[in-house]
């Protein structure tokens, strides 16, 4: 079920313009007859893998060559998912393989989204689980309450272009943001106040990643920018603690290791590199991409990289072992997220050529 909350303003102003445009990529929505028929299901099984299309392009959309998904989050159960798709975002339940929720409010293509945290078995529902962030080129972040039959939104504004990512810091009730002006910002999530400015980077900052491990196990972020380093901030301070300058190439995107100490980070020069960034030492240099690598993503012992030139690659960072090349996609993949169960890992795969991919294998 898709709950759409279109406007309907002059088509003769700037304003209406834009809603004419969101009202052509959202055609599908209207009725549940036009949704199904335009939401492709392609389904390839294997020995090893599992692979599932989920496109929520609108014929005038796949005619002109325009769209795709441009940022995709997988909730903790894996039982939900959001995606960005132009400028509106969807909510996903992964087991119908349906639309849930449509998040429009933003005036530009959506660059990331995260979701709130799921139960804490200790202290029940956190106060933000069912929360959906949103980072747009239209320089505005928006939390949205998707409780709601038409989910709500708090915008926070600050930045002077694209936002590019962001991060939910749940023990601070916070977020922190990053964007092209080269700044990295700390939002208060019950005020919408702005925390810290911190303009470090002389280059647009492209990912942000948080480690709680960092600062004397206080926590802290990690911001990798077009001026090709990667920046240590202290989360209850904001102060830099170090920067890591060895990455050639521009950073697209940093991925935390689970259970170690270390990150991998990917550049538009097509390589991956292993730090172990609590010691500022790079480790080893992964090459196999022909394009930039735009996202990475960790599971177990596992590295996934998706890159500009349309393929995954999976890899074993301890020796540097290519595992598998996917060619799942028809356009660059531009966000990548796992989710491990038992023995199975799911990845999810986000393309400009429109689609969502989940992809299982033996983690």
């Amino acid at each position: 079920r898709v709950v759409a909350a279109l406007s309907h303003d002059d088509p003769s102003s700037a304003g209406g313009r834009t809603q004419q445009r969101r009202r052509r990529t959202l055609a599908a929505a209207k009725n549940p007859a036009a949704l199904a028929k335009n939401t492709a299901l392609v389904l390839s099984k294997s020995k090893k893998t599992c692979t599932t299309r989920l496109t929520t392009t609108s014929a005038r959309e796949e005619d002109s060559g325009g769209g795709g998904v441009g940022a995709v989050a997988v909730g903790a159960s894996g039982e939900r998912l959001v995606t960005g798709y132009e400028d509106v975002g969807y909510v996903w339940n992964c087991e119908t393989q349906t639309v849930v929720h449509q998040l429009e409010g933003h005036d530009g293509r959506i660059r990331c989204v995260v979701l709130g945290g799921g139960d804490d078995p200790g202290r029940g529902k956190p106060q933000w689980a069912d929360c959906v962030l949103t980072a747009s080129a239209d320089h505005t972040v928006r939390l949205w309450d998707v409780r709601m039959r038409r989910p709500q939104a708090l915008a926070f504004r600050g930045h002077t272009d694209e936002v590019t990512c962001l991060q939910l810091d749940l023990a601070g009730s916070s977020v922190w943001t990053a964007s092209r002006d080269t700044s990295v910002r700390a939002w208060d999530l019950r005020s919408g106040r702005g925390r810290f400015h911190l303009t470090q980077h002389f280059g647009g900052v492209a990912c942000l990643v948080f480690d709680a491990n960092l600062d004397g196990d206080r926590g802290g972020f990690l911001s990798g920018a077009r001026d090709t380093s990667v920046h240590l901030w202290a989360r209850t301070t904001g102060t830099c603690i170090r920067a890591l300058r060895a990455q050639r190439g521009f950073v697209q995107d940093i991925a935390l290791a689970p259970c170690t100490k270390l990150i991998a980070t990917g550049a538009t020069n097509g390589k991956l590199r292993i730090w172990d960034h609590h010691r500022g030492r790079c480790l080893k240099t992964l090459i196999g991409h022909s394009n930039a690598v735009n996202c990475l993503a960790w599971t177990s012992d596992v590295l996934v990289s998706g890159s500009a030139d349309a393929t995954l690659r999976l890899w074993r960072p301890k020796t540097g072992l290519l595992l598998r090349t996917l060619k799942s996609h028809a356009g660059p993949v531009v966000a990548v997220q796992t989710d491990t169960t038992d023995h199975t890992a799911t990845l999810f795969s986000a393309s400009t050529d429109g689609s969502l991919r989940l992809t299982r294998f033996a983690a």
